[in-house]
């Protein structure tokens, strides 16, 4: 294992027990068996380690998008599957669970910054699902960009806003049929 894979896992570690902001660059070194001046050979500070760890979290995110949006079922089969799929990562990731809690009562500067990547991804990939859906005549003809922040803003809601327990399956299924048939009658 290289140094900074040792820098990496003793960080992930630390975040994944102590928190983001509670754990120091002191500890960080003490528990990799390195300098401080080996990890910002790496990293150029704490907040730069913490965005490795985001934005690995987003490629995690990314992926499930790709994969399910890859599979050869029906547009609202696959946005229900994304939204299962990123509320089940979300319940089981406990690094992306952390730095939730902690952006929300901690404002640290670079949560902005990947909360940003973050949703303009995320949106980006729901646009190409939806410009698909209308060119394929699976949804009726709408602004793709406003469909797909109004999707991603649903499902951001219940991923990093209610603070209730989840149901993931129920969650997606009352998600889903508001989607498909609307609330009012």
């Amino acid at each position: 294992m290289t140094k900074k894979e040792e820098v990496i896992n003793a960080s992930r570690n630390l975040f994944e027990t102590y928190g983001f902001k509670k754990v120091t660059m002191d500890e960080i070194a003490r528990e990799s068996n390195v300098s401080k001046k080996t990890i910002y050979s790496y990293f150029k500070d704490k907040d730069d380690l913490v965005k490795y760890f985001l934005k690995e979290e987003l490629q995690k995110m990314k992926n499930i998008i790709e994969t399910t949006a890859k599979e050869d079922i029906p547009f609202a089969d696959k946005i229900h599957e994304i939204i299962y799929n990123l509320l089940s990562y979300r319940k089981e990731e406990k690094l992306l669970r952390l730095f939730t809690e902690e952006a929300k009562k901690l404002p640290f500067g670079i949560a902005n910054e990947c909360s940003n990547e973050l949703t303009n991804n995320i949106m980006a990939e729901i646009q190409k699902l939806v410009k698909k859906a209308i060119e394929e005549k699976y949804i009726q003809n709408c602004d793709p960009k406003l469909t797909s922040f109004i999707i991603y803003k649903l499902y951001f809601a219940i991923m990093f806003e209610y603070d209730g327990s989840i149901n993931k399956k129920e969650v997606t299924e009352k998600l889903m049929y508001f989607l498909k048939n609307g609330l009012f009658n």
